[in-house]
């Protein structure tokens, strides 16, 4: 931090005319001049002014020009040097800061390569209050990846509304802030239950210890989980991060956000809900009594379609066993459904055999065995409904169910798969 102070052990009386110079908005190399006059014939006062860094995004940089005034001692006048290397820096901009324009000054520059001379004045002799009194746009060339060193401010002068002039200590602390710079999710579309990866990317390379992005989310009606906040590691940009939508979520739109010292950006993706799969074997389609509709037979390989005007006891929808799929060997269908943990539900009735041991079969979904040895009459007896419940994980879309016979001929009256 470079540091200037300037003090003059003997002072005199202002001159009323530079007063007025100052206050009554000179031409910029008068009203300069005549800040030069006040100094040489001020007192010492403890004021300072000093450059800071307020963020970087997309090639920019802004500074801020900090004024620190004791009581008493707030000037009504100010003028510097902005230096800056042009290897670095391609363009500087500086504009009031809000002490300038609660104090209805103005900003007026002097650009010679490299540096800039400005003077804060006004048609008053109103005091300039501590705080943020201009900032500095600086445009950085596509080559600058770091901060650049030699941005500094130096020879500062102030007057006072009664025109004694103040030295003022000038000091720099630059630094690249980082700001958040995009964030993308991926995919943009998704079906519950599911995750988007999401990508968010800040403007520097992250210092020792990381760089915390804090992140929210948005999703009415929806069921989602995602961390609050994110660490962009030492030296990177970007960091990854989940968001996971809950099985049996609406359909709508996630919005997700990211923070970072003042900035900003969002990404979101659409959720699709998924519907029940219902299939009623061997029959054309249904409506139940809850008016869940269960499509005509499809999904199965090989076996034989069936009836029977046997009613069925145990169940609020007897219809629904009316029809069934039979198949010697292994009776198999294959459902599409989403990658994700589902229930399958499976229903049975025995309308054929009233003994034990008649019929028997294994039951295997995706690849698991999930019920061996099923014989339906001796677990709830005949022309009764039975439904038998599973979860299933389905990872490539599909759902596999397997009847293979153990004694006689595997049957299934209706096949329902939930998300």
């Amino acid at each position: 931090m470079e540091r200037i102070t300037v003090q003059n052990a003997n002072p005199k009386s202002p001159s009323p005319i530079i007063h007025r110079v100052i206050s009554q908005g000179a031409p910029w190399l008068i009203r300069s001049a005549a800040l030069f006059i006040l100094l040489a014939q001020g007192s010492w006062a403890q004021v300072s002014l000093s450059l800071s860094s307020g963020g970087a995004q997309n090639g920019t940089m802004l500074l801020n020009f900090l004024l620190s005034s004791p009581s008493g001692s707030e000037p009504a006048g100010l003028q510097w040097t902005l230096s800056y290397p042009t290897a670095s820096v391609t363009q500087a901009i500086v504009a009031a800061g809000a002490q300038a324009n609660a104090a209805s000054k103005s900003v007026t520059c002097n650009t010679v390569s490299g540096s800039q001379t400005c003077v804060v004045s006004g048609m008053n002799a109103s005091k300039i209050l501590n705080g943020v009194v201009a900032t500095a746009t600086l445009q950085l060339s596509s080559s600058t990846t770091g901060t650049p060193s030699g941005i500094l401010v130096a020879n500062a002068l102030g007057a006072l509304p009664s025109a004694q002039s103040i030295p003022i200590s000038t000091g720099s602390t630059i630094q690249i802030v980082p700001v958040i710079r995009s964030l993308q999710c991926s995919p943009t579309s998704l079906t519950a239950p599911a995750s988007a990866s999401c990508t968010v990317t800040v403007s520097a390379a992250a210092p020792s210890g990381g760089t915390a992005v804090s992140l929210g989310t948005a999703a009415a009606g929806i069921s989602v989980s995602s961390p609050a906040s994110v660490t962009v590691a030492s030296g990177q940009t970007a960091a990854v991060f989940s968001v996971s939508v809950a099985a049996g979520s609406a359909s709508g739109t996630v919005s997700v956000s990211a923070s970072l010292n003042g900035s900003s950006a969002s990404s979101s993706f659409t959720v699709g809900s998924v519907s029940p799969v219902r299939v009623k074997a061997g029959g054309a389609q249904y409506t139940d009594v809850n008016g869940s509709v269960w499509s005509a037979d499809f999904g199965y390989n090989g076996g034989t379609a069936a009836s029977t005007s046997t009613i069925v006891s145990g169940t609020t929808d007897p219809l629904l066993y009316k029809t069934y799929r039979w198949e010697p060997v292994t009776l198999q269908y294959q459902l599409s459904m989403p990658n994700g943990t589902h229930t399958v539900n499976l229903y049975f009735a025995e309308t054929a055999f009233s003994s034990k041991g008649a019929r028997i079969f294994n039951i295997v979904i995706n690849g698991q065995t999930v019920r061996s040895n099923l014989d339906i009459f001796a677990t709830v007896g005949a022309n009764k409904a039975l439904i038998l419940t599973f979860p299933v994980t389905v990872t490539n879309g599909q759902v596999l169910i397997q009847l293979g016979a153990v004694v006689q001929n595997p049957k299934i009256n209706a096949i329902e798969i939930l998300p």
